[in-house]
């Protein structure tokens, strides 16, 4: 097996890579603000300006096992990219431009939706599409694909490329394919989290929300499931004044994802999950964060989010996890994410908390004149909250004196 460097090797993906003529962005601090993320070069394949993100820069994937790749793409002023289809998924987030997107099979009629910053979308499997800019500011997409294990699986870029099949179970021309008040909403397997089954978000800044009480703050949360993808996102909103409860993710399977912030600003604080406190980690950071950026951390430490604008901050995670289809990409760990460690999650109540983490934020908000929104409105234990008891999830009663 050949070594490619920095513990990579020679793989039908990373051969496929270099034919593509673009950057790989490496460095974290140029790939981090997708507005500005860059060197772009001319991409020939699609007919625009481009170049692929480190897959390090995702998360879950400490094995670097090739499967997702991240991309971001640039469209000039009143111009559009060449046709393409190929044998992978893939979800966009629109950075910056209006336009929109075009989607067919065959000779049939073509299902066209217009997209603006903030929007969101998956493209259906194997289907022609072509991306329209029709302003006059270059149109700029973040992409996120599962280009890297289809290609390695079948150790052929034109099988990828060239396959004439049709997924019509996945989409067969409908009309209202992309009506994005269209969609089913069911139960997640895992966190009992609500999921809309949709293909197109207009603007996943300002998306309504769905309460999710047992990860805190009165937060609001949306998951995603784009057609027959087994590639989906989620969206999750931290109130102005609040913060997350903490909590760490052990035993994904290596997928990968990638995070970035739809709007606000805020920070987040990630430590090593020996501990519960913050003051008593060895290993911890403290990670700035804002609109468009990228956000990594590492995912079996503990990681907790606080919002530090005077708006509601958002965060938007593009991975593999599908929940209707849970054969690919599904970690029962998932269940356990929004329990609280003292019944069996791995999440940390906001009662068992190190004081120095509101100690940390009220610091923070301190500096740009803002106060904690009143603790007392939403620092709190739930009447009822979920618990993991002998590998299953239960609703338990919770009594306080």
């Amino acid at each position: 097996m050949e070594e490619i460097g920095g513990g990579r090797y020679k793989t039908p993906y990373s051969e496929f890579m270099k034919t593509e003529g673009i950057p790989i962005i490496d460095e974290f601090e140029r790939a981090r603000d997708l507005e500005t993320a860059g060197p772009l070069k001319e991409w020939k394949r699609k007919g625009c300006r481009g170049a692929y993100i480190s897959e390090k820069f995702g998360f879950l994937n400490s094995s670097a096992a090739e499967i997702l790749d991240a991309y971001i793409a640039e469209i000039t002023p009143r111009s559009e990219t060449k046709v393409e289809k190929y044998l992978y998924e893939e979800i966009i987030y629109v950075v910056s431009g209006h336009g929109a997107t075009s989607v067919w099979l065959g000779e049939e009629k073509k299902q066209t939706f217009e997209w603006q910053p903030g929007s969101l979308f998956a493209l259906p499997l194997n289907t022609w599409h072509q991306h329209f800019n029709a302003s006059n500011e270059p149109a700029r997409f973040f992409g996120v694909t599962t280009a890297p294990g289809m290609i390695n699986c079948f150790h052929n870029a034109e099988f990828v490329f060239s396959n004439p099949f049709a997924f019509r179970e996945r989409f067969s021309g409908e009309e209202d394919f992309f009506n994005p008040e269209k969609g089913d909403i069911y139960a997640a397997i895992s966190t009992g989290a609500k999921v809309w089954d949709c293909n197109l978000i207009p603007d996943v800044g300002n998306q309504v929300l769905f309460n999710w009480k047992e990860r805190g703050a009165f937060g609001g949360n949306r998951m995603f499931q784009f057609g027959g993808n087994v590639l989906n996102a989620h969206v999750s909103e931290v109130p102005v004044g609040t913060y997350k409860k903490s909590h760490f993710h052990k035993d994904q399977g290596g997928m990968g994802g990638f995070l970035l912030i739809p709007k606000g600003t805020g920070y987040t604080l990630n430590w090593e999950s020996t501990t519960t406190k913050w003051s008593e980690a060895t290993a911890k950071r403290q990670i700035e964060w804002k609109a468009n950026q990228l956000f990594i951390f590492d995912h079996e430490w503990f990681h907790q989010h606080f919002n530090t604008a005077d708006t509601p901050s958002r965060y938007l995670v593009l991975y593999l996890a599908s929940h209707r289809y849970p054969g690919f990409g599904f970690y029962k760990d998932r269940e356990r994410v929004s329990i609280d460690i003292s019944r069996g999650g791995r999440q940390v109540a906001y009662e068992d908390e190190d004081p120095e983490v509101m100690r940390i934020f009220e610091e923070e908000l301190a500096k740009l004149g803002r106060k904690v929104k009143d603790p007392a409105l939403w620092h709190h234990a739930l009447a009822e909250e979920p618990a993991f008891e002998e590998g299953v999830v239960k609703t338990v009663k919770v009594s306080r004196t």
